[in-house]
């Protein structure tokens, strides 16, 4: 990677990279981190990546470098809830045991897989469908019936337990 192409564009793409971050992170400051992580790791490790393809090249890198910080917060916070096992959790809503009743009862393996991949642990379609050697529309089509079987049956759970309310 030639060093002035390089600096170019990250600079050129820097508020639309930093909103990406921020998307995930919810705060600039955080984001702030991810892209100096970003642009620390990418300058120690110069690839040939082609001019053309560089823009595509880093935003990846800030996604990727998004998740991965989403993933590091969240084994600390388990870390922190084991320490303190006395403490009470809140009380989920009632929505949370029937929809994961669905999950488990109405969905194939495959999109349970793919639901679990991408809505819990934040992986992308393109990581998705790797792992899977699939490609990422089908893998976004998987996800899309699986949210409407999630969302059909949870709504035809509630309409038989509002009819069974006015008997």
């Amino acid at each position: 990677m030639q060093q002035n192409n390089f600096i170019s564009v990250f600079e050129r793409g820097r508020r639309r990279l930093l909103e990406t971050a921020r998307s995930f992170l919810g705060s600039t400051e955080d984001a702030e981190d991810v892209l100096q992580d970003v642009f620390i790791k990418l300058w120690q490790n110069r690839l040939d990546v082609q001019p053309r393809e560089m823009e595509a090249f880093i935003s990846r890198a800030v996604h990727n470098q998004s998740i991965d910080e989403l993933r590091r917060r969240r084994k600390r916070t388990e870390g922190v809830v084991e320490m303190f096992p006395d403490v009470e959790e809140k009380e989920e809503p009632d929505i949370f045991p029937a929809v994961q009743q669905i999950i488990e009862s109405a969905l194939t393996p495959l999109q349970k897989d793919i639901l679990e991949s991408h809505d819990v642990n934040g992986e992308s379609y393109e990581e998705i469908a790797e792992r899977l050697d699939m490609q990422p529309p089908a893998i976004r089509m998987q996800l899309s019936r699986a949210r409407k079987t999630v969302r059909d049956q949870y709504r035809q759970l509630n309409m038989q337990h509002d009819e069974q309310i006015l008997r």
